[in-house]
Formats: C-alpha cells, structure tokens, sequence
C-alpha cells in the first residue's frame, strides 16, 4: 500500500496529490489518500505510520521546527523497509534539507517551482493531464491569475478542506482532467456565496496597526482560510506592510509582505513558508468569552504587541 499525504488547504497541494493518484493508478498501485494542516502534520504522519505502509509520498508541506520530533519515527519506518518520499516549494534550511535527504529516500524541495511541479517533472513529465494540473496549481499558489480555471479550483479546494469526502472526489475529478465537472461548478458556486458572507466578516472583523512611521499591520479573522484572508485584505488594502489572516477555526495564520521576510517572521512563531508569504498556529491571538449564550472575540493586544516586536527585529 501507497500512502499520499497532502496540504489539504489550496489546489498545489490537491493538485499534487492528483497527479501521484494519476501516476500510481496507471501502475496499479493501492492508494490510501491522506491530509493535513500544519498543526496536523505529526499527529497525520503517526496516523499513516500505524497503516504499515510500504511507501509514503508527502507534498507541498513545508518543514517548521516543530516538526523536528519527525526524524526517530522517519528512521524507524526506513528500519523497517518503508520507503518515504517528499516533494515541497516551501523555504527549509540548508542542514534539515540535508538530514532529511540522509534520513529518507528522496527529499525533493525547489522553492522557484510548486509542489505539483515538481511532482509532475518528476513522476508524469510527458503526461498532458499532468502539465495542466502543475500549470493551474503554480497560477494558483503564485496568484498570477493567468487561468480563471486555476482561481475557481483553489476557491473550492480552500471552502472544502475540512471535507475529506470532497477532497478526494476532487482530487479524484482532477487525476482524470475533469477540471470543470459539475461538482466542480456546483461547489465553485458554494463558494462563491461563502466567500462573499466571510469578506462581510472579514470587513468588519478589521484591525489595524502601526508597526513604524509610514507601515502598518492590517489583521483579521473569519471562519475562513487564513491565506483567503490575506489575499483579501492584500486586495482591499494594497498600500498596507503586512496582511495578517487568521482562520477562527484552526488558529492558523497566513502573512503576506512586499516588504519583509514572512518566513524568518513565521519562524518566530513555530512557522514557515515563503519570503513574500509564510504562515505558523497560535491559540493565543483571539480572546474569546461567551456572556448571556453570546460570543465575543477580541483580539489580544499582549499577542499583538509581541509580533509587532517581532517584526521590528525583523525590518
């Protein structure tokens, strides 16, 4: 059995997993498909370990320091003769690069490409299906905005990742090129209407503050993926320094600058990614209280206060 583990928040990481299913279903593998979030990452990679596979591929999930409790479970499945295989975009240092390459049989990271690029080049570099998957997943994780296509898959995947069901019949539609099947539309649709309730949410949940003279922080929260909501606020906002999206329901955090190094940020924090954008959890960003069967959410100034620190340090 084949174990597929994948970001389960936006289309480079389904995207990804499409075109392994694509390629292990031609070889007439079994596939055991599975997601995680950052905050779920170790606890996913215990859950496939108790599988007893005989190989896993993971991708489009970067390294943060927290994750370093992976190695002695890595080195005992390489003991027992289970192959292991990442293929990731994300910033990683050069020396968990390094021992995560002497730890498990192939460790693939470029962060200039996508996941399902590098996925692609990699199993299926001849396959059309393929290509376009990579193709739509890079517009998608790099905005570009190039295929409307790319936009409507990453709306539906980001509305649908705590749907395991949907994910794998999207992951499914997209291994077999069915990039507008009407489940697709139909849940393009969904989303729609749930983005414009969040951007509603998104609008009146706004906050901002100074950081410096002439940069200012612009946060918010909704019950919504934290990356939508830095897009969002990125769009509505474009003179701002830095953009922060927090996700209500996972405490996950997306940042996103023109200006500073997100990732080093993130780092801070437990977290990682990208220099123009990078994320990390923290449960300790929204102070919420329930009085008289209703809730209230601030957010907490002593959090905010200490990144504002953090990222003085960084400028």
């Amino acid at each position: 059995m084949i174990v597929l583990l994948n970001h389960q928040s936006d289309l480079d990481g389904i995207g990804s997993q499409a075109i392994l299913k694509r390629y292990f279903h031609n070889q007439g593998a079994q596939l055991e498909l599975k997601y995680a979030l950052y905050p779920t990452f170790i606890e996913r990679i215990q859950e496939v370990m108790a599988l007893d596979p005989d190989e896993i591929v993971i991708a489009d999930i970067g390294f943060n320091d927290s994750f370093n409790q992976v190695f002695p479970i890595f080195e005992a499945a390489m003991k027992k003769g289970i192959k292991i295989f990442w293929f990731d975009h994300h910033q990683v240092d050069e020396e968990t690069q390094n021992r995560l390459k002497k730890t498990i049989n192939l460790y693939k990271n470029d962060t200039t490409s996508c996941a399902a690029k590098i996925v692609f080049e990699h199993f299926l570099p001849n396959d059309s299906i393929a290509q376009e998957i990579a193709k739509f997943a890079y517009d998608a994780d790099y905005n570009e905005k190039k295929f409307p296509i790319a936009q409507e898959l990453q709306i539906v995947i980001a509305n649908n990742r705590n749907d395991l069901t949907k994910l794998k019949k999207i992951s499914d539609l997209l291994s077999k090129g069915l990039f507008e099947d009407k489940f697709i539309q139909d849940e393009r649709i969904k989303a729609l209407n749930e983005e414009n309730e969040q951007i509603r949410n998104i609008k009146q949940n706004y906050e901002e503050f100074s950081i410096a003279k002439g940069k200012s922080l612009v946060l918010s929260y909704s019950n919504y993926s934290a990356s939508k909501i830095s897009r969002i606020l990125e769009a509505k906002y474009p003179s701002k320094y830095l953009y922060f999206g927090l996700d209500e329901r996972s405490d996950e955090v997306v940042i996103r600058s023109n200006f500073i190094n997100c990732k080093a940020l993130a780092k801070r924090f437990g977290g990682g990614g990208h220099f123009g954008r990078a994320g990390f959890s923290s449960n300790e960003i929204l102070i919420i209280k329930n009085e008289n069967d209703t809730k209230k959410i601030k957010i907490n100034e002593n959090f905010i206060n200490k990144f504002i620190i953090a990222v003085k340090e960084e400028l």
